[in-house]
């Protein structure tokens, strides 16, 4: 061997020490390096996901309830067992604190026991998850959740409904929504025709321009009726074009716009804006349950709320006392609902002495209660605070919607369902014998529009014969649906309507205006519900009652009514004055104006809302940071952040471990 191999061969081992040395070092860097590269690059692709996809957000405040929750108490009635929840977003915010919430089955108002409870103490809000990406591919809906920021403040960030489209006026009358496309504008030179009456040869240019060709039978109509609008959009003078011949009523509206400048608008006739059927269902309230029943009510003899016409016979409650059975007639027989239930002092006399107080009133009308408004607080050093007429609700609600479970003994027959507005009865009959399901109305309107109208429409369905059925029947945004099982029934004509005609010599004159209805012989609107049959044997096993959301017309959280809570609270339960008093025909309207790529934003929760409606002035606004700034009742697309589309985490349940319980059923996609 030479002495050269013999070298090399001594120093392999250093050489190999060397390498070692050097792969581990390697191997202890690597790690670490990796390590903060990996979260380099988590933290980048969490900046790029929460900038671009999707972000999470937490509703502070019940501006959106009942569908989102914000802080809030979460509790079952200690009486009729019935689940629901009160807002307490005012406990991180000036200290009082909902100590006594109502429930809105019973009405019974009790005392939360916060220091031994722990779920008696307030939850924070829902967690939920906004998608950034959804609008890059679709242009903003009417009624989606969304999230902004709020014009006054680039910085806060709001959730509201969408409501408003760009290039709209949104009527607000009534509890509902009504929506009219702009189709163009004219120089305010225009005034003098339309105040002689006349629509100038321009005018009728535009109008074909716009694809809507005036015929020869026209008449112009000056507005006589008070309309609020927004401080920012002050409008002038308003008109109604009317084409007697096509039927349809134009608006025109001489306002200051955006620019500052005045401007004559002219716009498509109002028509509803319904909701999807989904939401429309999410959205609904509860009025009353027949499976949650209050014992205390039952042991000293409360009327109950469901009971039978002075005609009807053979019905009887069922042995569990949470439902109805009726008999076979000849005679259509029906049970009605009549909105009986105990006021707060009334309730303290039945606990108290345990017996019916002497002054139970016969029932009311159903108006827009809001379980989620109506509480108790008290301060932090301890002093309550409760007002209840001002909490009863002081607008009547009309749109109802009625679900039951029934069971069918028989082949033949029928199964009744009634909802009752303004004195209307929209009736659905089903003959389980074929199963057809035929709508009806007792005046003399039409379901459809135009050409294809109908007195009656039909749908066939899955009630035949024998059998449990879970039946719904709604009557929310003109328009009646009927399910069957889940399934929707499809009938022969649309079963919408058109109850409130703005173009109608009625409307203008202001008579005949849709309000309830009550007459010795017809109960009409002060038992607006009723279910029932003829020739055929049945079991209403269970009866549940909601009412659609009332949307307010004001712009100031305030009543959109001038009398006092208690004389409305009276006014309701005296159904012989319904036909003099003017309240039901002085109830405010309200228009709003979108601009192009603009959006108007409502909360659900439309008494304790501070949407749109209330955006009258930055300068005195929380939070805000643009003092002196006028507003106007909508937002710029540039502030849109997102949809809201999921509830990932509500409140949890609180137990003697750290790790809480999860509420399942309120996780789930957001309508």
């Amino acid at each position: 061997m030479s002495k050269t191999s013999a070298k090399r061969k001594k120093s392999r081992p250093a050489d190999t020490r060397v390498a070692s040395d050097y792969v581990a070092h390697v191997m202890r860097i690597q790690p670490t390096r990796e390590t903060v590269e990996s979260i380099a690059v988590a933290v980048i692709l969490a900046f790029v996901f929460r900038s671009f996809v999707a972000e999470a957000f937490v509703i502070p405040t019940g501006s959106m309830a009942p569908t989102l929750q914000g802080q809030h108490v979460d509790v079952v009635c200690p009486e009729c067992k019935y689940q629901f929840r009160a807002n307490a977003s005012d406990e991180a915010r000036s200290n009082r604190y909902t100590v006594e919430p109502v429930c809105p089955n019973c009405r019974h108002h009790f005392l939360l026991n916060r220091s031994g409870n722990a779920n008696h103490r307030s939850f924070t809000g829902d967690r939920i998850l906004v998608s950034k990406f959804a609008y890059e591919l679709s242009d903003p809906k009417r009624w989606d959740v969304i999230v902004f920021k709020y014009p006054g403040n680039a910085k806060q960030n709001y959730i509201k409904r969408l409501v408003g489209l760009p290039n709209e006026m949104l009527r607000i009358w009534r509890g509902d929504l009504y929506v009219a496309k702009r189709l163009f504008e004219m120089s305010p030179s225009e005034n003098n025709a339309l105040l002689a009456g006349e629509v100038s040869e321009a005018m009728r240019a535009e109008f074909e321009k716009a694809g809507n060709e005036l015929s020869a039978d026209i008449e112009v109509r000056a507005n006589s009726h008070s309309i609020l609008t927004h401080h920012s959009q002050a409008v002038s003078q308003g008109w109604q074009i009317i084409d007697r011949e096509k039927g349809l009523a134009y608006e025109v509206r001489s306002r200051l716009a955006a620019n500052r400048q005045m401007t004559i608008e002219f716009f498509a006739p109002f028509r509803i804006a319904r909701k999807p059927l989904r939401k429309a269902m999410a959205m609904l309230h509860l009025v009353y349950d027949t499976h949650y029943q209050a014992p205390q009510l039952k042991q000293v003899g409360w009327p109950s709320r469901w009971r039978s016409t002075s005609t009807a016979n053979g019905w009887k409650t069922l042995d569990d006392n949470l439902g109805y059975q009726v008999e076979a007639s000849e005679n259509e027989s029906m049970i009605r609902y009549r909105h009986i239930f105990p006021t707060q002092s009334q309730w303290d006399h039945i606990e108290e002495y345990g017996e019916l107080p002497d002054n139970v009133h016969d029932g009311q009308l159903i108006t827009d209660h809001y379980a989620y408004n109506d509480f108790g607080s008290a301060l932090s050093y301890g002093r309550q605070s409760y007002d209840e007429d001002s909490k009863q609700g002081m607008n009547w609600v009309g749109d109802l919607v009625i679900e039951t479970e029934v069971k069918v003994f028989g082949e033949s027959g029928h199964l009744v369902l009634d909802l009752v507005k303004a004195g209307v009865h929209f009736t659905c009959r089903i003959d389980v014998g074929s199963g057809e399901a035929t709508l009806s109305r007792s005046d003399q309107g039409v379901f459809g529009y135009g050409s294809d109208t109908a007195k009656t429409v039909t749908a066939s369905t899955r009630v035949v014969g024998s059998g449990n059925y879970k039946l719904r029947f709604a009557n929310v945004d003109d328009e009646l649906r009927l399910w069957v099982n889940g399934d929707l029934a499809e009938f022969d004509t649309a079963p919408q309507f058109v109850f409130e005609d703005f173009g109608s010599d009625d409307f203008a004159a202001r008579k005949n205006l849709v309000g309830p209805v009550w007459t010795p012989k017809n109960s009409g609107d002060f038992e607006p519900v009723g279910v029932g049959a003829q020739n055929l044997k049945a079991h209403f096993e269970r009866l549940q009652l909601y009412r659609d959301i009332y949307y307010i017309a004001t712009d100031d959280l305030q009543l959109e009514l001038y009398e006092s809570p208690k004389e409305i609270v009276r006014l309701h339960r005296s159904p012989r004055q319904w036909a003099t008093s003017d309240v039901f025909s002085t109830r405010s309207m309200m228009e709003l104006f979108v601009e192009a790529d603009c959006f108007l934003p409502m909360g659900d929760n439309s008494p304790a809302s501070s949407d749109a409606r209330m955006w009258t002035d930055f300068s005195v606004m929380p939070n805000v940071s643009e003092e002196g700034t006028q507003p106007f009742p909508y937002f710029e697309r540039e502030l849109l952040i997102g949809k809201a589309v999921l509830i990932y985490w509500p409140h949890g349940w609180r137990t003697g471990i750290k790790v809480p319980i999860p509420n399942v059923p309120r996780m789930g996609i957001i309508r």
